[in-house]
């Protein structure tokens, strides 16, 4: 199967970067889409350029930023704020009845926007060990469906697919591996 991708980022500063070897942020200012491209190794546009009529399907990988620069839920809890442009775009593609794959940390971006507490209709996300983001999930009024680390969860009204990935913390990479290619032959599967 012939599959072709674009990798977007938000073209501003991080809020917060992460030493990933102390698990502390540290004072440094990274432009979040030149570190995209570097760690890929290829071109990223601005995510404000994303749109759902030239996609099938966005996929929103998972990693702290998400937590960290996508939202400020690492310091609001279920109180958080969305990025304008990781908004827009879930707006754009939930607005056209495209699916959207979301893995470990970025289901709670979802979350923020579909839950009925913030007047979306809620939806089912799949979730692991992780009992701090279940709770903020269902705190924002959407159904949170705990399953191993191998298991999706496909919310067929909101056209969600959701994998915990990394969110249980006995995975192994070979075990996220499995987790998000499960997430993306789903979304193969149902976006035909």
């Amino acid at each position: 199967m012939d599959i072709s991708f674009t990798c977007f980022a938000p073209d501003r500063i991080q809020n917060k970067v992460i030493n990933h070897n102390t698990g502390k942020s540290k004072y440094d200012e990274r432009n979040m889409m030149d570190e995209s491209a570097r760690i890929l190794g290829q071109q990223v546009q601005p995510l404000s350029s994303l749109s759902s009529q030239e996609y099938e399907v966005m996929i929103i990988p998972g990693g702290i930023g998400n937590t960290t620069s996508l939202s400020n839920y690492e310091d609001e809890g279920a109180e958080m704020n969305i990025d304008n442009d990781i908004q827009a775009a879930i707006t754009d593609f939930n607005n056209a009845g495209k699916y959207i794959g979301v893995c470990q940390n970025s289901t709670i971006l979802i979350a923020r926007h579909l839950g009925d507490k913030n007047g979306g209709p809620g939806a089912q996300l799949a979730m692991a060990a992780n009992d701090e983001m279940i709770n903020a999930v269902n705190d924002l009024g959407n159904t949170v469906i705990e399953t191993s680390a191998f298991d999706v969860v496909h919310d067929e009204v909101n056209k969600i697919v959701s994998s915990p990935c990394k969110l249980n913390s006995d995975a192994s990479p070979a075990d996220m591996f499995t987790s998000m290619k499960s997430m993306v032959d789903m979304l193969l599967e149902v976006s035909k």
